[in-house]
């Protein structure tokens, strides 16, 4: 549909947004399709699902533009302050792993924050660490294992492999490529 339609789906998603919300809200735009609402003087927390279910029902509907109806599904992460993180980073990030938690449980949905959130957020980001971690060790073995002869001879204007030597020695083994590679990877 192209830049233009996306970005007059984009201005008529903050008007809904807008008049979803109370006057003393703020909205923004994050980046790419991704909208802030801070939600302020709230009485109660059972505030929150009021408005977030008002946010909802005014994304349902399907939005024309230039000839086109377009449906949108929304995804809503909610951080409370000072509960769920007493800075705008902390509030931010862990409203972004609810929203996550949201989109997995399917669309049109929203999802407080929870501490479990936050460690399965660590625990993932550990695992992602440790894989990535052991491929660069393990890459960099394999570059110290290269034999130190040349992989390429010249002679004339003709290049030719000499076949004993273009692998590492990693790769010279009795292990097949893909038991390597797995070891690699």
């Amino acid at each position: 549909l192209g830049h233009e339609t996306g970005d007059k789906l984009l201005v008529d998603t903050a008007a809904r947004l807008k008049t979803a919300t109370r006057e003393i809200d703020t909205i923004g735009r994050l980046g790419g399709d991704e909208f802030i609402v801070l939600l302020g003087c709230l009485q109660a927390s059972s505030d929150v699902r009021l408005v977030v279910e008002n946010l909802l029902e005014q994304l349902r509907s399907p939005f024309h533009i230039d000839g086109h109806e377009l449906v949108l599904t929304a995804s809503i992460g909610i951080a409370m302050f000072p509960e769920d993180g007493e800075t705008p980073s902390e509030l931010l990030r862990n409203a972004d792993s609810a929203m996550y938690h949201a989109k997995r449980s399917g669309r049109n949905a929203y999802s407080y924050f929870t501490d479990s959130m936050n460690r399965d957020v660590s625990r993932r980001l550990q695992v992602e660490e440790q894989m990535h971690g052991n491929h660069r060790r393990k890459r960099q073995h394999w570059s110290l294992r290269r034999s130190k002869k040349p992989a390429a001879t010249i002679s004339g204007q003709r290049i030719s492999r000499n076949p004993k030597t273009w692998a590492p020695s990693a790769l010279r083994s009795s292990r097949s490529r893909s038991e390597i590679d797995r070891e690699l990877y």
